[in-house]
């Protein structure tokens, strides 16, 4: 399975498990978080309204 799809598949899931609130993702770099937001972006959710998102990494 190719890793955006992978990170679709897990966000997908996590999401949809969510009773009430909104979830937390926390990133320990850069690339994960890109591959995180850029899977999230195609479930049609948004941050800050659907889900928190910590990282570790800076991104220029």
């Amino acid at each position: 399975m190719r890793t955006d799809q992978y990170f679709v598949n897990q966000v997908k899931q996590i999401m949809e498990r969510q009773r009430s609130g909104k979830p937390g993702f926390f990133t320990m770099n850069g690339r994960v978080l890109l591959h995180l937001l850029k899977a999230m972006q195609k479930l049609g959710y948004h941050y800050p309204e659907d889900a928190g998102i910590g990282s570790y990494e800076d991104l220029d």
